[in-house]
Parts: C-alpha cells; structure tokens; sequence
C-alpha cells in the first residue's frame, strides 16, 4: 500500500481555496491580502531577529550587533514589501 504524503494534499486543497476566493469577492480578497500583509512582516522581522541571533551566538561581541542590524533590515524589507504591495492594490482599484 503506497502512502501519500499529506503536505502536498493540504496546500492543493489551499491553492484551490485561495483561487476561488480570489476570483470571486473583491473587498473580501483585499482583506485577505492585508492579512496576509501582515503575516509576511511578522515572519521577516522574526527571521531577520532569528538568523542576527544565530550569527551572534556564533561569532560573540560585546554587543549584539548581527541582532540589531539584520532586525532594522528586515524592517525596511518588511515596510518595503508593504509599500509595493499597497501600490498594486490601488493600481487594481483604479481600473
């Protein structure tokens, strides 16, 4: 008996979702994408914050200066992401 592997059932059944809400609703897709807005700017400050601490763990100074550094930059990645990302919204309500 061959098992299938359960991931790639669960994000096509995502893709699928996500496809017909997308093609479906606008207001309701552009609260999905502030959400997901916000979710990708959690999770690059939090990597940004992670991967500073791995490296000053790795090579220690008298302050934590890849923690600091990599945080700040994936905050302007973050804020960066958000911009371009608001900018399509609005082109998309333009037309």
């Amino acid at each position: 008996m061959q098992r299938r592997s359960f991931i790639p059932s669960v994000l096509g059944k995502l893709f699928v979702l996500l496809f017909y809400i997308s093609k479906g609703m606008k207001e309701k897709n552009k609260f999905i994408v502030l959400t997901g807005v916000a979710i990708q700017m959690g999770v690059t400050i939090f990597l940004g914050a992670y991967f500073g601490k791995m490296l000053d763990e790795k090579y220690p100074s008298d302050k934590k200066w890849f923690t600091m550094s990599l945080t700040i930059l994936a905050v302007f990645i973050s804020l960066y992401n958000i911009l371009n990302q608001l900018k399509k919204i609005n082109k998309e309500d333009g037309e």
